[in-house]
């Protein structure tokens, strides 16, 4: 599980960087007056990566909500061997 969360964690800033490189280029091009279509280029970057931001946001929430289940399933284990044990 811990290892699931900081593969994403990892997989997050090699996605994110990329993006702000294209952010810093996109703005530097807009003061040079070049804007269009790069501006172009980004929406269509955008609407391809976008289902890729969901699915990670999904796995990483996924595993998230299974780490709590297991860990409420392991705490009423263990009350259960407490109430047994007096």
């Amino acid at each position: 599980m811990k290892q699931k969360i900081i593969d994403i964690l990892i997989f997050i800033p090699a996605v994110l960087l990329p993006i702000a490189l294209l952010y810093i280029v996109a703005i530097g091009l807009e003061f040079a007056g070049v804007q269009k279509p790069f501006e172009l280029a980004y929406w269509i970057f955008l609407l391809l990566t976008s289902p890729m931001w969901i699915m990670i946001a999904y796995y990483f929430f996924k595993d998230i909500h299974q780490s709590n289940l297991d860990d409420i399933e392991e705490q009423e284990l263990e009350e259960q061997e407490a109430e047994v044990i007096k």
